[in-house]
């Protein structure tokens, strides 16, 4: 009798929850017909996903839901795009405060990409006025890619065998170099570069890794994984130790950065003048 009873009310519950899911995907937008604890999970490649965008977007439009099995709202036309984030911005300034996106933020709800609400708003107004002042879409920032473009193009011509060449490295530097000039104030020889390489050869790996690990995904939606012994490691813990040795090499250049900067100075880069921004504005702590 009492497993009967046990049986009927897990049955009950069973039902109610199968009803309540169902009920809530009216709120949404038009999608795949999603499944009670899976959503669309076995329905769709989301190794694939752009490909399976394309063939969503002819089937339901450019609005349209699908399940991750928690809901996700997808808007794959520009004018869609640009009603949501532009227009109704405010209405979208939240983020999912997730892995892997919290392991990049050194303090929470920090940083200009993973922040959200009034933090995000702040953090992005002051880092645009910042760049507009240091030319940013000016003449000043074009001169910036022509000394780095004349430096580049110094390296080429210094280089002896020109039949077997590759430009791929190059090239980063030259595109590095405008960044790490912008952001730190300083800027790599081509010759004595392998630490600016070596951080970003980490990282173009770690990417890659995580695009390729079937666990990062499952972890997304199961983050009870990430306390499991090993399999934690592999869904979690391997991508945070790269991601905080990038970080201690960000913080050595910020702190390079400071080093050189007084507040009786006009700031020189990026972080000179956000570090100025802090004092008066706590949004930016």
């Amino acid at each position: 009798m009492f497993f009967l009873s046990v049986l009927l009310l897990l049955t009950t519950a069973l039902a109610i929850y199968i009803w309540r899911f169902y009920e809530n995907t009216k709120r949404y937008p038009k999608g795949p017909r999603p499944y009670p604890f899976i959503g669309n999970l076995l329905t769709l490649d989301f190794f694939k996903i752009h490909e399976e965008f394309a063939k969503l977007t002819k089937e339901y439009g450019s609005i349209f839901t699908i399940y991750m099995p928690k809901p996700h709202v997808v808007i794959t036309d520009f004018e869609g795009v640009k009603e949501a984030l532009v227009k109704k911005g405010d209405d979208f300034i939240g983020r999912s405060g997730i892995f892997p996106d919290t392991v990049f933020q050194n303090v929470e709800n920090g940083g200009v990409i993973f922040s959200q609400g009034e933090n995000w708003r702040e953090q992005r107004r002051a880092s645009l006025h910042i760049l507009r002042d240091f030319g940013m879409g000016k003449n000043l920032m074009e001169e910036q890619v022509l000394l780095s473009a004349q430096d580049f193009i110094a390296h080429m011509s210094s280089i002896k065998n020109k039949e077997e060449l590759c430009l791929r490295e190059p090239i980063q530097v030259f595109i590095g170099n405008i960044i790490n000039k912008t952001l730190y104030g300083f800027s790599y020889e081509y010759d004595k570069c392998s630490r600016m390489m070596d951080a970003a050869n980490e990282l173009n790996t770690l990417i890659e890794t995580m695009k390729a690990s079937p666990l990062i995904f499952i972890g997304q939606l199961f983050p009870i994984i990430h306390k499991i012994p090993i399999i934690g490691h592999f869904s979690k813990g391997r991508f945070v130790n790269t991601i905080a040795g990038l970080r201690r090499t960000i913080k050595e250049d910020v702190d390079r950065a400071l080093k050189s900067y007084s507040v009786d100075q006009e700031p020189e880069c990026l972080v000179q003048a956000y570090y100025q921004k802090m004092q008066s504005n706590p949004h930016l702590k």
